[in-house]
């Protein structure tokens, strides 16, 4: 069996379907919203701090520009003294921005270094195939030095004569204090440089460069263009990082900008869990006061009025009392009163009716009492005709008809709603179509039936269906002999106020005899006398005009004008 539930449970899951998921859809959408904008924020933030980064580095590699443009190489090779001063300590002790500076002669092999060292003669032509076009020098890409033990990157140019070529090796660390003395402000963000293809050179995590990690695969590198940003969010040790780099167009040389996701998004996130915080202990409270509200003055008044569904209307108890109700409730509660109402006066119209019926069912057991006397006459008048067995056959026919005529009033009063009237309109039809059977088979004999809608009582119903019957009966026997064909008319109504008239004629050869009086059945005495029985019994009056074939007319007065 399907189960139930209260109607305050179905209030409240319909109050987190219908308003509450919808809120939390509606934060939903916010949150993801504001993800979206705090997103664009950070991401036009951290390319603002790139580009600024940019700057720094492009004034970094101008300077070794300028620099390199002034060391003089002399014909055998060897750099002026003066030129060498970036290499030693500055006067603060701060870090010199060149580790050596190298001269190679043109199969690139070394013929001078700065400070010295025993690698004269080495073959650096690897170093130099690295490197690639920068703004009036060549940039390698990171290596490891071993004369310094470090990762450096080397800016080569031509010393101009005699086919030298001047390298400097940069001391990273000095990029690296550059990039984060000029950072601005950002957070958690962290800012490196990468060569062209991706290769660390400056770090705040130094060991990056020293393992010389490749961060080429980064979403940021797949779509960066010379001079435009690029931005997108990738994955870097198992964090997620909102990426922004700008690349230098001189010199190729990266600048990235790197936030963690649960940084760059914690405000919005606060901002979001606080508001489901509130949203829940809102929650929390409308549902106790939803719950209160409907137990108070919806599930209470609906348990109250349940319980007088047990009272008896009939002792005028009131339903309810109509206080505290809401509408729809105060309505059902007037609707129940008048069906109460309605419900009592129809059991005692019920009630009343079943006594009725109760009467009616002894005066239907009296009338079938006197039938079946009616029908005992019958046949005792029908015996005293019998003096052969053609003729025993024929008065059974007949008393079968007459007794069938009888039969089919009953048939009427039991197939209809009242059972104390027959419908003359039906009952003649059936009766007629009887006979019709039993006579006229071939149907040589066409019949008129012109018969009022009137409910006839059954004290008259019976003598007036024999009376038919026995006038119908003698018409077919004996109004058209030889197989003549003709017509037969039945008409029944009501003639004036309180009276009833049956009237059956036909167009055969009449009735013989002086006046006409009598019936054509060669006896002359049974038919007539049975009828004139039945005339007498309904205090009624008959008629005989044989005048063009035979018409019977037969009156009676009514009780209240319609049989009843």
């Amino acid at each position: 069996m399907r189960s139930v539930q209260p109607l305050e449970r179905l209030v409240r899951v319909l109050l987190l379907r219908w308003l509450l998921l919808p809120a939390a859809v509606i934060l939903i959408l916010t949150f993801s919203y504001s993800l979206r904008i705090q997103r664009e924020g950070v991401e036009a933030s951290h390319v603002r701090d790139a580009v600024w980064v940019r700057a720094f580095v492009q004034v970094y590699l101008d300077g070794v520009g300028r620099f390199m443009d002034m060391v003089y190489v002399d014909g055998d090779g060897r750099v002026d003294p003066r030129s060498v001063t970036t290499i030693a300590p500055g006067p603060d002790g701060s870090p010199p921005l060149f580790y050596r500076l190298l001269v190679l002669d043109r199969d690139d092999r070394l013929l001078y270094a700065y400070p010295a060292n025993r690698e004269i003669g080495a073959d650096l032509s690897g170093v130099i195939e690295s490197a690639t076009e920068g703004p009036g020098i060549t940039l390698t890409a990171p290596y490891y030095s071993t004369a310094v033990d470090a990762i450096v990157v080397s800016a080569v140019r031509a010393a101009g004569r005699g086919g030298y070529r001047i390298v400097a090796e940069l001391n990273l660390g000095v990029l690296q204090r550059e990039v984060e003395s000029n950072l601005p402000a950002s957070g958690d963000a962290v800012v490196f440089v990468t060569d062209r293809y991706g290769n660390i050179i400056a770090h705040p995590e130094t060991r990056l460069v020293e393992q010389q990690v490749n961060v080429g695969d980064l979403p940021v590198f797949r779509d960066l263009q010379p001079g435009e940003p690029s931005t997108d969010v990738a994955r870097m040790d198992g964090r997620a990082f909102l990426q922004a780099a700008v690349q230098d167009p001189a010199s190729g040389w990266v600048v990235v900008v790197a936030e963690p996701a649960a940084t760059a998004f914690a405000p919005v996130a606060g901002v979001f869990l606080a508001t489901l915080v509130a949203l829940f202990a809102l929650s929390v409270v409308m549902l106790f006061v939803f719950r209160r509200n409907i137990v108070r003055r919806i599930v209470r008044p609906l348990r109250r009025f349940a319980a007088t569904l047990d009272q008896d209307p009939a002792r005028g108890d009131p339903p309810v009392p109509l206080e505290g109700y809401f509408a729809e409730l105060d309505t059902l509660v007037l609707r129940y009163a008048e069906m109460a109402e309605r419900v009592a006066q129809r059991e005692e119209a019920l009630v009343r009716a079943a006594g009725e019926k109760e009467v009616l069912l002894r005066e239907i057991h009296h009338r079938v009492k006197n039938n079946l006397n009616v029908i005992a006459s019958l046949l005792s008048l029908q015996s005293g005709s019998v003096d052969s067995v053609g003729a025993a056959r024929a008065a059974f026919d007949e008393s079968k008809n007459r007794i069938h005529s009888i039969a089919r009033v009953h048939e009427s009063l039991y197939g209809g709603d009242d059972f104390s009237s027959v419908n003359m309109d039906s009952y003649v039809a059936d009766l007629v179509g009887d006979l019709r059977v039993n006579y006229d088979p071939a149907h040589r004999i066409r019949v008129n039936i012109d018969v009022d809608r009137v409910d006839l009582g059954i004290e008259f119903a019976v003598p007036c269906g024999i009376i038919l019957n026995e006038i119908l009966t003698n018409a077919y026997k004996h109004a058209f002999p030889e197989g003549r064909t003709g017509e037969i008319t039945v008409r029944f109504g009501v003639s004036e106020p309180d009276h009833y008239r049956l009237e059956v004629s036909d167009d055969g050869v009449g009735i013989p005899g002086p006046g006409g009086d009598g019936f054509r059945d060669g006896h002359g005495s049974l038919g007539r006398s049975l009828i004139e029985v039945l005339v007498n019994q309904i205090d009624g009056s008959m008629e005989v005009d044989t005048g063009a074939g035979t018409r019977y007319t037969v009156t009676w007065r009514g009780q209240g004008g319609d049989g009843q």
